[in-house]
């Protein structure tokens, strides 16, 4: 009985010592990736998160001048280093509306109807969804890219006066590329 206990023990010894060196033999399994980049400027902290916030717009005031009026959209750049690269495009991503190409759409949760939110540049140029802005140069040390933002009527609701009443979000990621 002694010598199939240790029988057994030697067997048990020797298969883990097998289940040990094919692991050991296994294929690559892990993959590390990542990129290395030359950011010139910091995105300050609290503007990777914009929160812009149109409180109450009033229905009457889109069937009459069919947008509110702007409000800043503000992106601070910190310790710019101009060394590098000397201008930065931004462009806003985002679901498109339909009745209002350019515009952004309202997320699927909204229970607002019948209008998109609008970005354009301090002198009033449109920003489109998804195409970058005109290029701003950088300035060495910390800078402001400003824009506005808006809510616009969509020319059906507008027309029949169907813009529906609730709350409303619309989501847009802005991305920075250095030139």
């Amino acid at each position: 009985m002694k010598r199939i206990i240790t029988l057994l023990s030697i067997l048990f010894t020797l298969s883990c010592g097998m289940l040990t060196s094919s692991a050991v033999k296994a294929a690559e399994n892990l993959i590390m990736r990542g990129s290395l980049v030359d950011a010139p400027c910091f995105i300050r902290p609290g503007d990777d998160l914009i929160k812009l916030d149109f409180e109450e717009v009033i229905d009457k005031f889109l069937y009459r001048y069919t947008r509110t009026p702007s409000r800043p959209l503000l992106i601070h750049l910190e310790d710019c280093d101009v060394s590098v690269f000397k201008e930065v495009e931004v462009t806003f991503q985002g679901t498109e509306n339909s009745s209002l190409p350019g515009l952004l759409r309202l997320d699927a949760g909204s229970t607002a109807r019948g209008v998109a939110i609008g970005i354009e540049g301090l002198d009033g140029s449109a920003v489109k969804i998804n195409k970058p802005a005109p290029a701003k140069a950088l300035q060495a040390g910390n800078m402001v890219l400003a824009f506005q933002a808006y809510v616009q009527g969509e020319p059906d609701a507008i027309l029949n006066r169907r813009i529906g009443h609730g709350q409303f979000t619309a989501t847009a990621t802005f991305i920075l590329d250095y030139l």
